[in-house]
């Protein structure tokens, strides 16, 4: 799954710079296992509410890559039947009420979807996902005020970057971990490697287990990328050499195994290009179909 957030991610990129859709790639390279490593713990119907860098937990969360790659291509066949980009992935079938586009967007709606959940007598949790971007937020600050008073089963999952975009975190926030603000909510806070496959799922499966248990978390994670010095720092820790090594290593798989698995996951991608790429375009006459509520969804 990690090779083919990482494949579908580069795929579509390199789609883009050859001009073969319009608009801007928001991807996660760079947290990729995070995101798989999340998913690990994470049941059927538990819900997330993810970032504009969605493409990771989508399909970790059994999302259709070909269908993602489709909604930036425009095409029918996305889940937005050519309504948006993939930064609105929306599939209730896999419990994804939807990718949100603006910095911090999920985080009140991860404390109502959890608030469902709990007064339906589920025990499905919510797993929000927000950037160290929304950390100073007022929706941050009241939908984890909110979590905590009203006991209700969700995750709240910082990616810390430690870099807004152009900002470094340590030049905009005076406390340093932002795991840090946690006890003032009520909370635990853990902070873990982003990049370390075990570790995150470790980390994530005591967690899922705490709030479906009524025990709220919030955590914050390091997975940083940069330019330069940085980057190549950054790149020997990348999650896809180091999980291959450890396969390797623990014998699980050969080496010539791992190689066969880099060249189907680069196929699967490659593949659910091409079929975006016959897919059709929306007629401008069913624009509108599926704005409003009873619109069929053929």
């Amino acid at each position: 799954m990690i090779l083919l957030i990482r494949d579908l991610e580069e795929g579509a990129e390199d789609s883009c710079g050859r001009g073969q859709f319009c608009g801007r790639m928001n991807v996660t390279i760079g947290q990729k296992a995070s995101a798989v490593g999340y998913s690990m713990s994470q049941a059927d119907d538990d819900k997330i509410e993810s970032t504009p860098r969605a493409h990771g937990h989508c399909l970790a969360k059994n999302a259709c890559g070909g269908r993602m790659i489709a909604d930036l291509f425009e095409k029918v066949t996305g889940y937005s039947r050519r309504r948006c980009d993939s930064m609105h992935t929306d599939e209730a079938e896999k419990a994804i009420p939807g990718a949100k586009g603006t910095v911090g967007g999920g985080l009140l709606a991860a404390a109502g979807s959890a608030l469902r959940s709990k007064r339906s007598g589920t025990s499905s949790a919510t797993d929000c996902y927000f950037g160290d971007g929304a950390k100073r937020k007022g929706a941050r600050r009241e939908s984890l005020e909110l979590a905590s008073n009203w006991q209700r089963p969700v995750d709240f999952v910082c990616k810390n970057k430690e870099n807004e975009i152009w900002m470094p975190t340590d030049k905009s926030t005076a406390v340093k971990n932002i795991s840090a603000r946690m006890p003032v909510n009520k909370m635990p806070g853990t902070i873990f490697d982003g990049n370390d496959f075990s570790g995150v799922a470790t980390a994530f499966d005591t967690a899922v287990m705490q709030a479906r248990t009524g025990r709220r978390h919030s955590r914050t994670k390091c997975s940083r990328y940069r330019s330069g010095k940085e980057m190549g720092e950054r790149m020997l820790g990348d999650p896809v050499r180091r999980m291959s090594e450890k396969i390797v290593a623990h014998g699980i798989m050969s080496g010539d195994e791992v190689n066969d698995m880099y060249e189907r996951a680069a196929r699967t991608i490659a593949d659910a290009i091409e079929f975006t790429k016959s897919s059709s375009d929306s007629k401008v006459d069913e624009i509108t179909r599926h704005a409003n509520a009873g619109d069929s969804a053929a």
